[in-house]
């Protein structure tokens, strides 16, 4: 009763769902550019947070940027 409990830290655990590939190039391809955007933003948190997912996408960010690019 006179000592605090013992405090153990959780990290937090990434979980990412291969799904999300799938649905972040449909988003990429699709003609709402901000739909564009937010897939695009959304890969570089993944990356960020370790997750590699540049290498699935690198083709259909490429396509994009060169449409964008002309």
């Amino acid at each position: 009763m006179d000592q605090d409990p013992e405090f153990v830290e959780l990290k937090p655990k990434v979980v990412f769902v291969d799904q999300l590939v799938h649905l972040w190039i449909q988003a990429l391809r699709s003609k709402d550019v901000t739909l564009q955007r937010r897939a695009a933003e959304s890969i570089l948190i993944a990356k960020q947070r370790g997750i590699n997912v540049i290498e699935q996408t690198h083709d259909v960010l490429i396509e994009l940027i060169s449409t964008y690019n002309r």
